[in-house]
């Protein structure tokens, strides 16, 4: 599990470094403020990568990496798409670019979705609630049958 996790990890990591390596777009606000956090994400995300390599894993310190790791991108994602919306009100970029930009990050949060699973294994479902926020903690759905009751 662990070494699906720091797959995981580093995967996300990779995506975040090939979009901070592109260059910025149009330099306004919301995008300087994207890269700042996603800076963060990646620093963090290192130190949780590290923390999840040891043998064996210390679970405090990589708590709080990986809980800072979530927050972190959920500022982005609600960072890009304010700067989407602006950029398109603006016409400063393409729908192409639009499109990408919006395409890797949300690929960065589905692999923080496939990691959300091994925190629940690693913490439990009561501490899990404080490090994974419920956007990346998905659910079976339960089927309802005619009299309403789940089957």
């Amino acid at each position: 599990m662990i070494e699906d996790l720091c797959t995981r990890l580093n995967r996300a990591n990779s995506l975040i470094e090939k979009f901070l390596e592109s260059p910025p777009i149009n330099h306004n606000p919301l995008e300087i403020r994207l890269r700042a956090v996603l800076e963060e994400e990646q620093r963090v995300l290192c130190q949780a990568m590290q923390a999840a390599g040891e043998s064996p894993i210390d679970l405090h310190p990589f708590r709080n990496f990986i809980s800072v790791v979530y927050r972190d991108d959920e500022a982005a994602q609600s960072t890009v798409r304010a700067w989407i919306r602006a950029s398109r009100w603006m016409h400063s970029n393409t729908e192409q670019q639009l499109d990408d930009v919006e395409r890797a990050l949300q690929d960065i949060s589905r692999e923080l979705e496939q990691v959300s699973p091994m925190i629940e294994l690693m913490y439990g479902d009561m501490d899990t609630k404080y490090i994974v926020p419920i956007a990346y903690r998905r659910r079976p759905q339960i089927r309802r049958a005619k009299n309403g009751v789940g089957e």
